[in-house]
């Protein structure tokens, strides 16, 4: 998280303003996307690309370039499978002026209905993709994962688990203080199941405050200072704040912690990190726009 997130500041992110943009999938492809990563891929490479299109028609300029870095995370606060993507979105585009240099351009903060498009786009396209692949049912559901051994685990991390309360809800935990600051208000819309939240932004020349938000996206799924061994046998699993109705910790057997594991272990060579737009690496303007060259 650290050696990432400093290398981020120092040789990918220019001083511009940022934007936080996360995507979160419907509840019934969890599963699906968990145990079929070529799917999961599929789904990150047009969630990615719709946000970027999402950009470029902000700058109101279609040959602008824009950057953004992207983050799949699998899991949830209460080590479910929660698979979302979190971008760092350059707030603004770069264009190029007559004498060949990179201009960068800041735009406004979108409003709610431009928020609403992206939503609607990333549910079409979701939508889509899956019909194409086969992977729909009656009435435009998922296929179920299979209940072999990968799929069961799956399955179990898609519940919330047994949940207790036990004692006082936690302070701020170190992730939390991570968390970025919404106060330009909530823009939140939520359209077949997609839920894009783009509300927290951070301005240039706030390095501090946009390296506390790479080190959010690329924080470790658990946390070991939340897990514990009781008398009895039993895991427990703080949890970051009270759930709606108090309680405070996931309780599970061994064999349920190691369950939730396994479904949110990424499969290998799966790439969770991807630099895109004019910060990816193959892209030939890249050297003209990041810092440390």
């Amino acid at each position: 998280m650290a050696d990432g997130a400093a290398h981020l500041l120092d040789h990918v992110l220019p001083d511009v303003p940022y934007r936080h943009v996360v995507v979160s999938l419907p509840f019934d492809v969890r599963g699906l996307l968990a145990f079929r990563p070529e799917v999961l891929g599929a789904t990150v490479r047009l969630v990615n690309d719709a946000v970027l299109r999402w950009q470029r028609g902000r700058g109101d300029d279609a040959t602008a370039r824009v950057g953004a870095i992207s983050v799949l995370q699998r899991s949830g606060a209460s080590l479910n499978v929660h698979p979302h993507i979190h971008l760092i979105v350059a707030d603004g585009v770069w264009r190029e002026e007559g004498d060949g240099t990179l201009r960068f351009a800041a735009t406004p903060p979108p409003s709610l209905e431009q928020v609403a498009a992206l939503a609607v786009a990333i549910s079409k396209r979701l939508l889509c993709m899956l019909s194409r692949r086969g992977l729909l049912c009656g009435e435009d559901q998922p296929s179920p994962p299979p209940l072999d051994a990968l799929g069961t685990c799956v399955q179990l991390a898609l519940s919330l688990g047994r949940r207790e309360r036990q004692g006082p809800a936690l302070e701020l935990a170190g992730d939390e203080l991570l968390a970025p600051s919404t106060e330009g208000g909530e823009l939140r819309a939520i359209a077949g199941g997609v839920n894009v939240h783009a509300g927290a932004a951070v301005p240039a020349g706030d390095r501090a405050a946009l390296e506390r938000l790479a080190r959010y996206l690329l924080r470790p799924p658990l946390s070991l200072t939340r897990l514990s061994l009781r008398e009895d046998g039993a895991v427990t699993y703080r949890l970051q704040r009270p759930d709606r109705r108090g309680r405070t910790a996931l309780v599970m057997t061994p064999f349920e912690l190691l369950a939730r594991l396994a479904a949110i272990i990424p499969a290998p060579r799966f790439a969770l990190r991807r630099e895109l737009g004019v910060f990816a690496a193959g892209h030939r303007d890249r050297r003209r726009v990041v810092p440390g060259r």
